[in-house]
């Protein structure tokens, strides 16, 4: 018997050895399946985007651009963590972080992190307020920088709301991939600013300045500077610039100034000019750029520009401020309104007429701006000055349509950038104005001068990316659904809860009433 319960202890004591050694190879295999998961996930990255739109999968444009990255990116977004756009910006970022490693993502909610926020806001050099409630804002949601480099993106990139339909239109990857192209890019373009001849001075922050413009441009990674055209010169200043802005000169261009551009433009220049009219004794005088229009095959008409429909100009004044239309161009695309054919509207103050030579065919001439069959132009301003009465297209020579903008395209014979010259010519100088980049009315000529500016240099506003689908912004209840709200929260849930009550009470008296009827049979 004593050597049947050695035996026993023995066996279990051998069982209970190899279960230990058992259970601990299961431990280690359990550990080793763990790490070679993780392993595995990390390599093989893989999002499953479930939304109806496909609102965070990556174009294919999209995903080359992450691909060519070459140098870290540092992505700061300035959300509160109770914005809407907070929770599309994340998921669009994991999605982009998930194809490579170059993106630091930062967040900084500016309520709840205003010292880290005023910090960034003066190095950025942001423009932020408070709201009526104390809410933070800033002009700029998402700063992307790359070494000195920076990228900025507004709310009004990130998304487009249609106030016709009421429906929204995710615009965020356009807006992040154009950003990182930008960034990428091997240096920032040269855009000059010609002065010396009373142009409006990117100095000026005022309403009728250029300030906002020159802000808006270095913001975007172009390099601007101002190009004094009025000594005379050795060397043609402009042959270094990648694009050269004429904005509004109230002096004649000398002419060698006018050569200058002559020659820039002969050599595959990008020019953007703002040729507003501009008066001496009672006249509209000559601007001096009659040869270099002429090269281009263009020439200003020396006259103001009124708008005879009551329905496109303003109430005050003689119809000098009016509602210009466009016309197809890759200049005029951006101010198309997303899921309608409804297009931003173009103020234009003070403008001159523009027309093609004839028998001149240097290029590709394509009108941009045109005013209604109403419109007309006056050679003599001053005359209605002071008078109360309005001038009329009877005593106008030049009779609506009018063009007010031309763009050409001229192939050259050496040319650094791509063989041809591009040119905007636009006999208005208001639409630049800073103006135009602050008050939200003035948004079709903040869009024009944006996209004028990307066709020049070929930088387009949008990257090859699909448009996102367009969805129902807010939650839109007509009379006849918020009557049958009312029934339904005033009148059924409180009358079924009421039911169900009873009911619970009847069953629970049922049940106690049997349960005493037992008690007393027995």
């Amino acid at each position: 018997m004593a050597l049947e319960l050695k035996r026993f202890f023995r066996l279990r004591q051998q069982g209970s050895q190899a279960f230990r050694l058992l259970s601990a190879a299961a431990v280690l295999a359990i550990g080793v399946a763990s790490v070679c998961s993780n392993v595995i996930v990390h390599r093989f990255y893989t999002r499953w985007d479930l939304t109806s739109t496909g609102l965070y999968t990556l174009s294919p444009a999209t995903l080359a651009t992450l691909a060519s990255l070459r140098e870290p990116v540092d992505v700061t977004v300035f959300l509160s963590h109770g914005d809407p756009l907070s929770a599309n910006v994340r998921q669009l970022l994991a999605a982009y972080g998930g194809q490579t490693h170059l993106l630091r993502p930062r967040f900084i909610d500016p309520d709840r992190d205003p010292a880290t926020f005023a910090a960034l806001h003066a190095e950025y050099g942001m423009v932020a307020g408070k709201t009526d409630d104390g809410k933070v804002t800033t002009d700029a949601v998402i700063v992307l920088a790359q070494g000195k480099r920076k990228w900025f993106i507004t709310p009004e990139n990130i998304v487009a709301y249609n106030q016709e339909t009421g429906a929204s239109q995710p615009r965020l990857e356009q807006a992040l991939t154009l950003g990182l192209r930008s960034l990428e890019s091997s240096e920032a373009p040269h855009v000059c600013l010609t002065s010396g001849h009373e142009e409006l001075s990117p100095d000026n922050l005022g309403p009728e300045g250029l300030g906002a413009f020159a802000n808006e441009l270095k913001k975007n990674n172009y390099d601007v500077r101002a190009i004094d055209l009025s000594p005379p010169l050795r060397k043609n200043p402009l042959l270094d610039c990648n694009a050269v802005i004429v904005a509004a000169p109230e002096r004649t261009f000398t002419e060698a100034a006018a050569q200058s551009l002559v020659a820039y433009t002969a050599s595959g220049g990008r020019v953007l000019a703002f040729l507003p009219p501009a008066l001496e004794e009672e006249r509209v005088q000559k601007s001096g750029l009659e040869p270099w229009l002429t090269v281009l095959g263009l020439k200003l008409g020396q006259d103001v520009v009124l708008e005879g429909d009551p329905e496109l100009r303003l109430p005050s004044g003689i119809g000098e401020t009016f509602f210009a239309d466009t016309r197809p161009h890759a200049v005029t695309e951006a101010l198309a309104r997303p899921g309608s054919k409804v297009q931003y509207r173009l103020l234009v103050s003070a403008a001159q007429s523009l027309a093609s030579l004839p028998g001149v065919t240097p290029g590709t001439l394509t009108p941009l701006l045109v005013t209604s069959p109403a419109g007309f132009s006056i050679e003599n301003p001053a005359n209605f000055t002071d008078s109360a009465r309005l001038p009329t297209a009877n005593e106008s020579s030049h009779r609506g349509p009018l063009t007010l903008g031309f763009a050409v395209e001229q192939a050259v014979k050496s040319s650094k950038q791509s063989g041809t010259s591009r040119t905007v010519v636009i006999g208005a100088g208001n639409l630049v104005w800073s103006r135009a980049f602050s008050d939200p009315a003035w948004a079709g000529n903040k869009l024009l001068v944006e996209s004028a500016i990307s066709w020049l240099v070929a930088r387009p506003h949008l990257v090859s990316v699909p448009e996102k689908a367009a969805h129902p912004s807010g939650l839109a209840l007509s009379e006849a659904a918020l009557s049958s709200l009312f029934r339904y929260v005033v009148l059924s849930l409180p009358i079924s809860a009421l039911l169900l009550g009873l009911a619970v009470l009847f069953r629970r008296k049922q049940i106690e009433d049997r349960s005493r009827q037992s008690k007393e049979a027995s």
